[in-house]
């Protein structure tokens, strides 16, 4: 098209110019990018970090608070335990479970251990705090009998045993309830320093009086032992609450899986045996498929190692420069009963892992991620690129004796 007279002088972008231009688009294009990818990166990373922090912090808060209430009714740290097989003795309240192995994204395998916890149901200790609830009491041992009492607003009448809730704060305060036929679930007997643990097989009919309990583990018609030391005690004037066992475990369904935490509410064993079961007294689907006890998952995400130490004063001085550390406490050692009185903390490493692995800027994923270490212990040499966080925790068993640091 030709140019009007007159009419001002245009001129075009050269070659040079417009392959100028470009490039510096280009440049501020693949800055911009970047820069974006890296906040993206930034942002995954964060949120990633954020999910493993409040996972690790849901199970490390439960599994403390398992542990603040261990041996609740039973302050010296060992309960009497009586199942029936032929085996009798006393057992922490506390103790670990068998060895597991674990495999990491990387292939390293290593070891944990679960941790089991004996107590009583908070809600058949004492009265709540309305003052409403059901307590029973052990009244002859001669006869194996236990009288419940129920306090609804302030009024206290005898009760059945197997009374549901009282009250009106809607907690179940039965202490006798139904384990299949012929079974309760187990009974624990306290006296607020000592305990023993019973499983009822069957009650007398409530009539207003003392209902009369038969047991597993009974020597003869009734003969129960009165002496509360002894591995098993029924001495009159004990308290009788529900008994309440946990058991914390680590689970890999399979190889390549991430492994999570789980809690289960395992059941006393009745398996005949002549010596201590060890860990398997306390049976769930860990260690007895058959039980048809199972776990249920603690937190929202993977937990990849649960690591416990166990302090103990063994001199019993108090003085923390003097405790001594374990990572096992072994229901069946014969010097059990006069250790784990004096078990003053449990320190928890809990480490959560991520779900998924994490990308760089360019979309590769870097191997820089290993399991941590908790007070001397190896980890795996092979890193992945799995975040990790772990976090520590340490818990005082608030029911037994006094103490100090």
């Amino acid at each position: 098209m030709s140019r009007a007279p007159g009419s001002p002088k245009t001129r075009g972008f050269t070659a040079v110019e417009l392959m100028t231009a470009m490039a510096l688009l280009s440049l501020i294009i693949a800055m911009a990018m970047g820069a974006f990818l890296s906040m993206n990166a930034n942002a995954s990373q964060t949120y990633v970090t954020a999910n493993m922090q409040q996972n690790s912090r849901l199970a490390l808060d439960a599994l403390a608070s398992d542990l603040r209430a261990a041996g609740l009714g039973a302050s010296n740290g060992t309960v009497g335990i009586a199942p029936g097989g032929a085996w009798a003795m006393r057992v922490p309240t506390v103790y670990s479970g068998p060895v597991q192995t674990l495999t990491d994204p990387a292939g390293n395998s290593f070891t944990t251990r679960s941790v089991y916890i004996l107590g009583a149901e908070p809600g058949t200790v004492g009265l709540s705090g309305a003052g409403d609830g059901i307590e029973g009491v052990v009244t002859d041992t001669t006869t194996a009998s236990v009288a419940c009492y129920a306090t609804t607003s302030g009024a206290i009448t005898a009760t059945d045993c197997a009374a549901s809730s009282v009250g009106a704060d809607g907690v179940d305060h039965s202490l006798l309830v139904p384990n299949g036929p012929g079974q309760y679930q187990p009974l624990m007997l306290h006296d607020h320093q000592r305990a023993s643990i019973i499983v009822p097989t069957s009650v007398g009919s409530f009539s207003g009086s003392p209902q009369l309990i038969q047991y597993l583990g009974m020597s003869g018609p009734i003969q129960p032992n009165p002496n509360p030391t002894a591995p098993f005690g029924f001495a009159q004037g004990f308290q009788v609450s529900r008994l309440r066992a946990v058991h914390w475990y680590l689970k890999q369904d399979r190889p390549d899986a991430l492994p999570r935490l789980y809690r289960s509410r395992p059941t006393l064993t009745k398996a005949a045996s002549t010596t201590c079961p060890g860990p398997d007294m306390f049976v769930d689907e860990t260690n007895d498929p058959a039980s048809g006890v199972k776990g249920v998952e603690v937190g929202a995400g993977p937990i990849e190692s649960m690591q416990l130490r166990y302090v103990l004063d063994l001199v019993d001085q108090n003085d923390p420069t003097r405790y001594s550390m374990t990572d096992v406490i072994d229901p069946c050692a014969s010097t059990v009963a006069g250790t784990i009185r004096q078990l003053r903390e449990v320190r928890v490493q809990m480490v959560a892992i991520a779900s998924a692995p994490v990308k760089d800027t360019n979309g590769r994923l870097q191997a820089r991620f290993t399991t941590p270490t908790f007070e001397g212990s190896t980890a795996p040499a092979k890193a992945d690129a799995y975040p990790r966080r772990a976090y520590v925790t340490r818990v005082a068993p608030r029911n037994f004796l006094p103490y100090r640091f």
